[in-house]
């Protein structure tokens, strides 16, 4: 009984102490960037937001990638298996999605492209919105609908060239140049992106550290 009597003494010696280092540290939490990014984060819905947008990026550019291979001049399948981080199983199941016939029935290829593409719209308008809540921008609705549609024939596009071009890339410069070129693609296309759905709101100088930053996490994703 003693000795909790004079823990009991301590815990109240000390109380007014620790009253005030919390005092000092939500002092220093109060208008500090940590709280403004922390708020910025909740105000997103992080982590709805980005569940759902990786939800639709998967169920709308995955079968297009998918659709390319029928085209290409060689397969893809290895290349994709790499980008998403398959194992060994799920690169051979994946595998099986692609045809090696050089026959296109019109139809098929057609629908396909039809879905691939309004799923890539709905994509690009989700990230327009994100980008509109992280600058506090007013939303300007489907009226950029023509915007929405180039930004996502520029987004099948790069996908076409980094397929293509990506083994000429790494027998030139080998693994560690072939990052550095995909992380200088990646950013500079990321920050025309935001430039471009954001419809020239903000300045290209403002979008620099973004665009470093989505490139930096979009490697790290990648790894």
């Amino acid at each position: 009984r003693g000795q909790w009597w004079r823990w009991t003494g301590v815990v109240i010696a000390l109380r007014p102490r620790v009253r005030a280092l919390a005092g000092a540290a939500k002092g220093r939490f109060d208008g500090s960037p940590v709280q403004v990014f922390f708020r910025q984060l909740g105000a997103l819905d992080f982590v709805n937001t980005s569940v759902l947008f990786g939800a639709a990026l998967l169920v709308s550019v995955l079968p297009f990638i998918i659709l390319l291979s029928s085209f290409a001049n060689h397969r893809i399948d290895n290349d994709l298996s790499r980008h998403i981080g398959l194992n060994q199983q799920g690169a051979l199941i994946v595998s099986g999605l692609f045809r090696t016939s050089a026959v296109h029935p019109v139809a098929e290829l057609v629908f396909a492209l039809i879905f691939a593409a309004a799923g890539t719209m709905a994509v690009a308008g989700s990230l327009r919105v994100i980008y509109e809540r992280v600058f506090g921008l007013g939303h300007r609705g489907w009226k950029d609908a023509p915007r929405l549609a180039t930004w996502a024939a520029a987004l099948f596009g790069v996908l076409v060239a980094e397929t293509v071009i990506n083994d000429s890339i790494h027998a030139a410069v080998g693994p560690a140049g072939q990052g550095l070129v995909t992380y200088a693609g990646v950013a500079a296309f990321f920050w025309w992106t935001m430039h471009f759905l954001l419809a020239g709101r903000v300045r290209w100088r403002q979008l620099v550290r973004p665009a470093i930053l989505t490139g930096l996490f979009w490697i790290g994703l990648e790894l």
